[in-house]
């Protein structure tokens, strides 16, 4: 009677034998993404901004002409031309900019005796002071602070002369408000502060296409913009635009079309200086990651004495901060196995490795009882060897293109970035759940060219 009890125990061992020996107990890992706080990281960019006094004083004389006032109305007892005298100087202090405009006088004055003429030079003194408020709305106000003659004019009827102090109220009441609202015009045109940060944001919303061998995309993905308090020196005007983004890189993809957000209110930032930081990321997908496995290691015989098994297919997914390598075989084995490993950035060869390769503990457990002859083989030597996923650039490359970007990127007409590169590294390596992922920060200097007003980073300091 015991006998009928142990013959199915006998067979139930058996078979859960023969069929662990078939692989289809090994209980896969679960997926599982942590979350990277460097993904939070912003790169931030400054945009060193300076307003060169010389090249400032040759656009407002352009600007100017020649001929600043005339009023030669027959009726009009007094004629008065006013034409400039000279060049225009300007000079820069706190939050003012002065100007000193030399003008050459000529007056008719009617008399009963007939029309006396007379010519002279004078040279006015303005003061802007300006404003920029929360809608980046730059704003000036100029005033007439004071006046020297530099040819006393001489009008003289029958032996008498008409005042000088006449002739200056005269020049001043009829000119002194005119030029001070034709300096606001020509400084709001020429600093259209707005419209110069308006169109550099919408600009860097837009894909950047920096290869297009390699069909590679910069996206800088803009978070935030903000101003730093103006500083002035005898010879420049100074402030940095600083620039907060999630720049990313696209491979053989074009980034989605984002639409831009509207302008935000200026914010005072206290951050300075030409030097930027730019966190850029780019990644290698499962599934391309998955090609490139198979093409190494499929087809694979591991031999073990008499054993054998074929690598028939490669999986990947990520666990924590490793690499999950699901691996099915075939032959002595049938089935999946699992491995585990840490990716890391190779730069001399440009590729990702795995390195300390290990089996999953499930799959370590299953094959001990199972299949102890793969776990003492070679197999894990194999897939971390022959696991590299290369990326199609390598970082000298990227360094080259965003370097030929950056010798002069045009935001909008008239606005453009020049810059130089310092350094390119790569900061980290991780798995997110879209594939593998590599983080490149970028250091160097840029700075900002508007209208050819500006100086590129480092020729003008001024402090």
């Amino acid at each position: 009677m015991r006998n009928q009890y142990l013959l199915p125990v006998v067979c139930l061992a058996l078979g859960a034998l023969f069929s662990g020996c078939k692989a289809g107990r090994v209980v896969a890992p679960e997926p599982e993404y942590e979350p990277i706080e460097t993904m939070d990281n912003l790169s931030i960019i400054n945009l060193p901004v300076r307003v060169n006094r010389q090249e400032l004083v040759r656009l407002v004389n352009d600007q100017a002409g020649e001929l600043l006032y005339e009023d030669t109305d027959p009726e009009s007892d007094l004629k008065m031309r006013i034409r400039k005298a000279g060049l225009i100087d300007i000079g820069f202090s706190d939050d003012t900019i002065y100007y000193e405009v030399p003008l050459a006088l000529w007056l008719r004055q009617e008399l009963f005796v007939g029309g006396v003429e007379a010519e002279g030079k004078i040279r006015l003194r303005f003061a802007t002071r300006w404003q920029i408020d929360t809608s980046w709305q730059l704003s000036t106000q100029t005033q007439l602070e004071g006046y020297e003659w530099l040819d006393r004019p001489r009008l003289k009827v029958a032996g008498m002369s008409l005042p000088v102090t006449t002739i200056a109220n005269l020049v001043l009441n009829r000119t002194g408000k005119q030029l001070a609202a034709q300096i606001d015009t020509m400084v709001q045109q020429q600093l259209a502060l707005r419209q110069m940060i308006e169109e550099g944001w919408l600009s860097l919303h837009a894909p950047v296409l920096m290869s297009e061998e390699y069909r590679t995309w910069l996206l800088f993905q803009p978070q935030s913009i903000g101003l730093t308090p103006p500083r002035t020196a005898p010879d420049s005007l100074a402030f940095e635009v600083v620039v907060r983004a999630r720049p990313r890189i696209y491979i053989d993809s074009v980034p989605p079309v984002v639409r831009p957000a509207p302008l935000p209110p200026l914010q005072w930032v206290d951050t300075s200086g030409e030097d930027f930081v730019l966190i850029l990321e780019t990644s290698v997908p499962f599934d391309e990651a998955e090609r490139m496995a198979n093409e190494s290691m499929k087809g694979y015989e591991y031999t073990f004495g008499k054993r054998k098994a074929v690598v028939e297919e490669i999986g990947l997914y990520g666990k924590g901060p490793r690499l999950v390598v699901r691996t099915r075989l075939s032959g002595a084995y049938n089935g999946d196995v699992y491995f585990l490993g840490k990716p890391r950035y190779n730069g001399p060869r440009n590729r990702i490795e795995l390195e300390d390769v290990d089996f999953d503990f499930g799959s370590k457990r299953f094959l001990m009882r199972s299949a102890a002859w793969l776990f003492k083989g070679y197999l894990r030597k194999q897939v971390e060897e022959n696991l590299n996923f290369y990326l199609e650039y390598n970082l000298e490359e990227i360094k080259h293109m965003i370097q030929e970007e950056l010798a002069r990127y045009e935001l909008a007409p008239g606005v453009q970035l020049v810059g130089d590169l310092d350094e390119l590294g790569v900061q980290h390596t991780w798995i997110a759940p879209d594939g593998i992922r590599v983080q490149i920060v970028l250091t160097g200097r840029l700075a900002l060219l508007v209208g050819g007003s500006v100086l590129s980073a480092g020729e003008v300091d001024g402090e």
